[in-house]
């Protein structure tokens, strides 16, 4: 969430390209961030979460996205913090995440029906002895 409220500030971010950050740096078309590959990747688990990656980054590709912030001209990076609030709206503004919740939740339904028809659902009950 830190980087969207960033981003909604109008401030390019600089972030790892795991899970949902690459979806709110790059749109396929556009990077409203600097992204950084991971330059080490391990998994981690326990009995409440399974499995979990956590990346590192390198120092050099970080000071490298660093220097290029630092560098742009204030007028291309003020277009770039307003394309970044712009994106922020469009795809992860309420609007939007209130239709595809509605959305989800519909297509749930479609799919597996409400609670008192469900489909695919095996009831069980619990019974003490």
């Amino acid at each position: 969430m830190s980087t969207l409220e960033s981003m909604a500030c109008q401030t390019p971010v600089i972030a790892t390209m795991t899970g949902g950050l690459k979806d709110q740096l790059f749109d396929g078309k556009e990077w409203y961030g600097i992204g950084i590959e991971p330059a080490t990747r391990t998994i981690v688990g326990s009995q409440n979460v399974p499995y979990i990656y956590e990346d590192r980054i390198s120092k050099e590709d970080f000071i490298k996205a660093c220097t290029k912030i630092l560098n742009m001209p204030r007028r291309d990076l003020e277009k770039w913090g307003i394309n970044c609030r712009r994106n922020v709206i469009s795809n992860f503004g309420i609007k939007n995440f209130k239709n595809k919740w509605v959305d989800i939740i519909d297509s749930t339904i479609d799919k597996l029906g409400s609670w008192k028809n469900r489909r695919g659902h095996d009831r069980w009950e619990l019974i003490h002895l």
